[in-house]
């Protein structure tokens, strides 16, 4: 028997044994585009229909598919063949698939990555950390080396690559590449509605576990002090009617104002939380930080002389630790100015800039409008003295 007949005979079993009349009428039209050779409405077709298959994706592959996965477009083979391994549960019979496919679309970039970043979760999946490493590298070096736009490809790998930085406890590197993954998501369900993949959308619950690790994640990272960004992110929002973890978003806003005194309050909770707990010290350090950059950015250009003793008093250290604090602010170019030990002043110049909440953007509003008061009062100073010269 040929391989055409082969797979004539397969289509025609699996429509005999069909559930139910729509199913049936898709292995016909299945036959009907592989008899006339009309690939790309087989394509659209099949990322249609494996999807909903419960069971005989790997049959589906390697009965059909693999006659004609040739004249597929690259990228659209990669994605149906991560649609079938949802039915492998081995991460080794997985891998060995994913490898004969790479090898089948490796001069195809878009593909290519793809089919790495699927790669590098099977090695993630079967805890060899250095292969996942080594893959994920390879697609990162192939998405930045080339000019495809951003879309599926790169959100796959922000996804993998996040993954593997949580298992890995690098916690700034995945709260950005987590991010990163959630932009590419919202873009692609605004301007890639063609073919979402199911291995991009989520859940509920999904969105709301993306949200509890990103935000552990945020606050544990020690180069993190930016907090406006994911605090404006939908993807918190889910965690509103979390009752068991919702407290992390009020924990996320004392970071952002540098709230000791909200932190302190919120130790029933977050210190029931192990990387949270294990991390007090790191948490005390950079709250602290916080506060210095809040009391800063809370008063007006003009009035940025801090005393030691209020810096003391709102950053809860004691007054001969104010200098080391400032002097770590300064280092890591969270605010620039100088150091008077004499008057025990701090002149600060400038503090880094942030994405602000609500409540920042409200103050800087006031600071805005007290400066723009004193602008009006000095302009009429000056109109009023020029008015007097001139009829002198």
């Amino acid at each position: 028997m040929s391989s055409k007949e082969s797979i004539i005979e397969y289509l025609q079993t699996q429509k005999n044994e069909a559930s139910d009349a729509e199913v049936a009428e898709t292995w016909t039209t299945f036959l009907h585009l592989y008899t006339h050779k009309l690939w790309h409405q087989l394509t659209v077709l099949l990322q249609e229909f494996i999807p909903k298959m419960h069971s005989g994706r790997v049959d589906l592959y390697k009965k059909f598919i693999t006659d004609f996965e040739h004249s597929l477009s690259p990228l659209s083979l990669v994605q149906m063949v991560l649609k079938v391994l949802d039915e492998i549960t081995d991460a080794l019979e997985a891998l060995s698939l994913l490898k004969s496919v790479l090898d089948k679309v490796k001069l195809h970039p878009e593909a290519k990555g793809l089919c790495l970043s699927a790669i590098a979760l099977c090695y993630l999946t079967n805890n060899e950390v250095t292969e996942c490493k080594e893959r994920l590298q390879e697609a990162q070096e192939l998405l930045e080396s080339s000019d495809m736009e951003v879309g599926q490809v790169h959100a796959f790998y922000y996804k993998i690559s996040s993954e593997y930085l949580r298992f890995t406890g690098q916690h700034a590197l995945y709260y950005k590449d987590t991010l990163r993954y959630l932009g590419c998501q919202t873009s692609m369900r605004l301007y890639d509605a063609e073919f979402p993949p199911e291995f991009i959308t989520t859940s509920i619950e999904a969105d709301r576990d993306h949200a509890y690790s990103l935000a552990i994640a945020a606050i544990i990272a020690e180069g993190v002090y930016n907090f406006g960004e994911i605090l404006l992110h939908p993807i918190l929002q889910t965690l509103k009617a979390d009752s068991e973890r919702v407290w992390i978003i009020d924990l996320l806003r004392a970071f952002n104002r540098g709230d000791i005194k909200r932190f302190e309050e919120l130790r029933g909770s977050w210190s029931t939380q192990s990387d949270l707990q294990s991390n007090e010290l790191i948490l005390q350090r950079k709250l602290r930080l916080l506060s210095l950059m809040e009391l800063t950015f809370q008063r007006q250009a003009t009035m940025r002389t801090l005393p030691f003793s209020l810096i003391s008093q709102t950053a809860h250290v004691p007054i001969d630790e104010v200098e080391q604090l400032v002097m770590k602010a300064f280092s890591l170019g969270l605010v620039r100015g100088d150091i008077d030990e004499v008057d025990k002043v701090v002149h600060i110049r400038w503090v880094q800039p942030r994405v602000l909440d609500l409540g920042q953007v409200k103050s800087m509003s006031h600071n805005i409008k007290v400066w723009s008061q004193k602008i009006i009062t000095a302009l009429d100073m000056l109109d009023n003295q020029v008015s007097h010269e001139l009829l002198v």
